[in-house]
């Protein structure tokens, strides 16, 4: 969005930024996800995933 905080109107890229993230069906919006995922487990951004039980609480 514009940087200015006194002007809510978004450029031309953000709004089609904005109209492709709309059209995504849930799947793809998904699928990004997993693969944000990924790339975040990869560079270390995010801790290993551990399953925790109720004997651990």
């Amino acid at each position: 969005m514009s940087k200015n905080s006194t002007d809510n109107k978004l450029t031309e890229d953000e709004r089609q930024h904005l109209k492709l993230w709309l059209s995504a069906t849930p799947m793809q919006r998904l699928a990004w996800l997993e693969e944000a995922q990924r790339i975040a487990h990869k560079t270390g951004a995010l801790a290993r995933y551990r399953r925790m039980s109720l004997k651990n609480l």
